[in-house]
């Protein structure tokens, strides 16, 4: 029987939504479609749409920041940082190392990914593992979006779903 392996877990959660609430009235102004029709096809009632000052790595700080609150941890107890985005503003530099600076976290091991609505469970996925095989004690996991940058804000059928926003654990 091989010996067990210690499990990882979650000890903090936070998040950040931009401060601009869109509603789906709002929204149909401009698209040929009704609050009706969207709720009853995707149960959106609001999205939240970042501005100025409110960049993915300002709101993945923000809720890292949070995430850390609850689970009772210091930047310093912190070994890897791991975001997960797929509207960085640039490909090049990553905005993991960035992250960590906002907060406050020296000495850590970070990096980024891209795997879009499946990002923030790849990205937990690898955290895990790096706990689980002893070489992290603690990872935080941030998954920050500003899609609607890039959103076709004249398609009724996505148009409703986008949104920005952050989360980390």
């Amino acid at each position: 029987m091989s010996p067990r392996v210690g499990g990882a877990r979650l000890l903090g959660l936070g998040g950040a939504l931009p401060t601009r609430v869109v509603t789906n009235d709002e929204l149909c102004a401009r698209l040929d479609s009704s609050d009706e029709w969207i709720r009853a096809r995707t149960g959106v009632r609001t999205r939240r749409i970042a501005g100025a000052g409110e960049s993915v790595a300002q709101l993945a700080a923000v809720a890292g920041g949070k995430a850390l609150a609850d689970a009772g941890l210091a930047p310093a107890d912190v070994d890897l940082v791991i975001l997960t985005s797929s509207s960085r503003p640039s490909q090049i530099p990553g905005l993991a190392p960035e992250i960590a600076d906002l907060l406050g976290i020296r000495a850590a091991g970070t990096f980024d990914t891209i795997a879009g609505c499946a990002g923030f469970c790849y990205a937990l996925a690898t955290a895990a593992s790096a706990v689980t095989s002893g070489t992290t004690r603690n990872a935080l996991v941030v998954a920050s979006e500003r899609v609607t940058d890039y959103a076709n804000w004249d398609d009724p059928k996505a148009a409703p779903l986008w949104g920005d926003g952050a989360g980390a654990a």
